[in-house]
């Protein structure tokens, strides 16, 4: 079983997110006990902004939202000593984003539920990339049972396609690699 766990990748992306959590506690961005909060929501709303409009999920539009993430968080001093990295840290991070931002999942569906909730049209749900990342995450029946339910509300009688099933297994079996090694 091949891993796709990159060693050097997960080295130079750990220094790379701690010194942009020292930068944003220096600067008075958040606190030191919401930094890692702070950051998780940050990469959920750059995440959404990729799948936003997207007719379904597709992991390269998420390595390239980790890449954009992670070149918005390089600072003053830190494009020279990160930024020839950035690359290969965007892949390692979309691809095992729960190892950086352990509250990942709880965050990302405490968004889609409170987006769920606040009554979307159905073209908000349909061109919504928070919907189409949580989908592809969190727990593929909850997921879809949640946008199912709202968009029949909204009169949609077929289901809506937003990742497909070749997709989402991959993500899972990357999301059970990461929970078997724990």
């Amino acid at each position: 079983m091949k891993l796709n766990f990159d060693k050097d990748a997960n080295r130079i992306l750990v220094a790379l997110l701690s010194e942009t959590e020292r930068r944003a506690v220096a600067n008075r961005r958040c606190r030191a006990d919401d930094v890692n909060q702070w950051l998780t929501l940050a990469y959920i709303e750059r995440c959404a902004e990729y799948h936003c409009g997207a007719a379904v999920y597709l992991p390269n539009e998420e390595i390239a939202a980790a890449n954009s993430f992670l070149w918005q968080c390089l600072g003053t001093g830190m494009k020279t000593r990160f930024g020839k990295h950035v690359g290969k840290c965007a892949a390692q991070l979309a691809r095992h984003t729960s190892l950086y931002f352990p509250d990942y999942e709880t965050l990302l569906e405490m968004q889609f539920m409170t987006f769920m909730a606040s009554s979307p049209t159905l073209m908000e749900i349909q061109g919504s990339g928070l919907v189409r990342q949580a989908v592809g995450t969190l727990h593929r029946e909850m997921a879809l049972d949640v946008v199912r339910r709202e968009c029949r509300r909204l009169g949609l009688s077929r289901d809506i396609l937003l990742v497909p099933d070749d997709i989402y297994k991959l993500r899972i079996n990357h999301r059970s690699i990461h929970l078997l090694s724990h």
